[in-house]
């Protein structure tokens, strides 16, 4: 079976990531480190549309990987 791991993103003003946590890892350390630093690297992100901001300043996003 192919680990996928979810993990939250918040990305709000100039699109940086100002929180990041696991919604439910993979379990294998290795895949899961590559899925916390493809997260952090992936900023710059575009500013969201004004009416968004607010619900993605609260929920953030999901996101979820697989190899």
């Amino acid at each position: 079976m192919c680990p996928s791991a979810k993990a939250w993103r918040i990305g709000i003003g100039p699109g940086n990531v100002t929180r990041s946590e696991w919604q439910q890892k993979s379990g294998n350390a290795l895949f899961d480190n590559a899925v916390k630093s493809a997260v952090q690297k992936a900023a710059p992100f575009p500013q969201p549309p004004q009416f968004l901001v607010s619900q993605l300043g609260h929920d953030g996003v999901a996101l979820k990987f697989r190899p």
